[in-house]
């Protein structure tokens, strides 16, 4: 039968090993990686769509084809041809529904820097797009000018017709509402003297809108958050530790055995063991302890006394006895 002390510290050996591999592999992989990472989450998200389309109905005439020409910053129409401006706007929100308070304003503006509100309205807006539309005559607008610029004796040449819309409110989504403006602005030049009208500025506005937010997510390895596996790989890592120290003293421990079982044996003629428990306490006999075994087999042969191994407690003794002296070797089990 194999002695328990043989197989004992293999085991923990074995096992030792194999806590320590598993506690460093997941240690190295629990210690590399980030307990916490970064997520972009979107608070709210939404698109705005502003458009102004300027179609200018024209006189009977033999140039146009069409009785109604759209004006576009890559264009201009003859100014004598044009009898009416039709003006359409329109808002639209994506992803969300406009409140807010909607206001147009047609202004007219001279070459000198002054201006005159021509034309104002004003609305409520409830839905995620609004539409309006506004006709206005160009002779009408002409003459307003020229009534104007004879106050100055001026003869006026060129002006502006300023379309100003202006939305301030807020825009609301699933979850948030979100404080919102907005100003679109074009201008329709009217130039006599070259006899031509035609737009600067932008038509369509896009913007997007979007607010968002860094939050901490936990780092997963195998189903497990990063933080569990650095405490569970360090756990293991010491109970590895722990084990292979065991595992060293035991392999003391054999060791020494080892050697007193060769001592044992290799000076088998000498050595009678003894059931009996020695008093080492006897007033009539002095007690010499020696430093190792083989200073006691020097003596035992010098003195030609066998060494009686007995036991106490813990500690197991070889003594040589001669009269009133007694030889000790003492040694825990």
């Amino acid at each position: 039968m194999v002695s328990v002390n043989l197989i004992i510290p293999k085991i923990l050996f074995i096992t030792s090993v194999m806590f320590l591999a598993l506690g460093g592999a997941l240690g190295f992989i629990a210690f590399a990686t980030e307990p916490y990472y970064t997520k972009e989450l979107t608070l709210y998200s939404y698109t705005k769509n502003s458009e102004i389309t300027i179609a200018l109905l024209l006189k009977p005439n033999n140039i146009y084809e069409k009785t109604t020409v759209i004006l576009t910053p890559t264009n201009s129409t003859y100014l004598n041809l044009v009898e009416g401006i039709n003006i359409n706007y329109m808002f639209k929100v994506a992803e969300g529904v406009l409140i807010e308070d909607y206001s147009l304003i047609i202004s007219l503006s001279h070459p000198d820097g002054w201006s005159k509100n021509y034309f104002s309205i004003t609305d409520k807006i409830n839905s995620s797009i609004y539409r309006r539309s506004i006709s206005i005559n160009i002779s009408e607008i002409i003459m307003y000018m020229e009534n104007i610029c004879k106050q100055i004796s001026e003869k006026i040449t060129q002006f502006d017709i300023v379309i100003e819309v202006s939305i301030r409110g807020y825009v609301k989504t699933s979850n948030h509402s979100i404080s919102d403006q907005l100003l679109h602005r074009v201008e329709v030049r009217i130039d006599l003297l070259i006899n031509r009208i035609f737009v600067r500025g932008d038509l369509i506005q896009n913007a997007r809108t979007d607010e968002k937010s860094n939050i901490q997510e936990i780092n997963y390895f195998l189903d497990f958050p990063i933080t569990f596996m650095r405490t569970f790989s360090l756990v293991i890592a010491s109970t590895g530790s722990i084990e292979f120290i065991a595992y060293i003293l035991m392999r003391i421990k054999t060791k020494n055995v080892d050697v007193i079982k060769g001592f044992e044996f290799k000076y088998r003629e000498l050595i009678a063991e003894s059931k009996d428990i020695i008093e080492l306490t006897e007033d009539n006999i002095n007690n010499v302890y020696v430093s190792s075994l083989e200073e006691l087999v020097k003596i035992a042969r010098l003195l030609e006394k066998p060494i009686i191994k007995t036991y106490k407690n813990n500690l197991m003794y070889y003594v040589v006895t001669d009269k009133d002296l007694r030889y000790i070797f003492e040694l825990r089990r």
